[in-house]
């Protein structure tokens, strides 16, 4: 019987043991979660403790500093995308600058053989390769010899149904602060419209009343267009002049 006592004795003893242990165990789980978690125990069931307080303090800072960084990526590439614009158009500006030109193709004059001088300047012209339609009415011409300068001389339109050098000669006849054009690869009735500007593939003739060109003569002539390089030409009319249209240039 005793040792029967003895034995319930240490079985009591060892569940006790037992159980400690298990408490202790899971006390050490429980205490291990908390640490991942970054919490430290309840304090009688209050308040969570400063360090999972500053946890949560460090996760909102962290956020922020992402929308932050987000507010200012989209700011850049907002500044990005304008400065690509602006640089877009500041080169095809320059592009159109450099481009923009009339080609001088000849320069004839047409003459009084009787009064050995040159009246009317006949100058044919073509748009540059890679330059956009010229505006006539925003082109001008300038006239220059050894005894006269002329500046600012603007475009007009020939008479309706008269492109042809007749009524180009009519148009500038006696108007030094003019010229006039004539297409040459459309019809005497082409309309007013299209009288407005030279389009690349087109060939014309710029008409000028010059007066009294004498031999020897030097002349300088500029188209200068709105946007692009202007053309200049130069010449020296000859000393005699006996056909009705002397050639000048080139």
């Amino acid at each position: 019987m005793k040792y029967v006592k003895k034995s319930k004795r240490f079985i009591n003893t060892s569940y006790q043991i037992g159980m400690k242990e298990g408490n202790i165990l899971q006390g050490n789980i429980y205490k291990s979660v908390l640490s991942v978690l970054n919490v430290t125990p309840m304090d009688g069931g209050k308040k969570m403790s400063r360090k999972g307080i500053s946890g949560i303090g460090v996760l909102i800072i962290f956020i922020a500093m992402i929308l932050v960084a987000a507010v200012a990526a989209m700011v850049l590439l907002q500044t990005v995308s304008s400065l690509e614009g602006q640089a877009l158009a500041t080169g095809k500006q320059a592009k159109g600058e450099v481009s923009s030109k009339f080609q001088v193709q000849s320069v004839v004059g047409e003459a009084n053989v009787s009064n050995n001088s040159i009246v009317y300047l006949r100058i044919s012209l073509k748009v540059a390769p890679g330059s956009p339609d010229f505006i006539l009415n925003r082109t001008l011409l300038s006239y220059q010899t050894e005894h006269v300068i002329r500046t600012g001389i603007k475009y007009v339109k020939t008479p309706e149904g008269n492109n042809t050098a007749e009524g180009a000669r009519n148009t500038v006849k006696g108007r030094t602060d003019v010229y006039t054009v004539v297409w040459l690869n459309k019809d005497a009735n082409m309309s007013q419209a299209q009288k407005s500007a030279v389009m690349p593939e087109e060939i014309v003739e710029a008409w000028y009343y010059a007066k009294d060109l004498g031999p020897y003569d030097r002349v300088s002539l500029a188209i200068t267009p709105n946007v692009g390089t202007v053309s200049r030409v130069y010449f020296t009319v000859p000393s005699v002049i006996t056909k009705d249209v002397v050639p000048l240039f080139p």
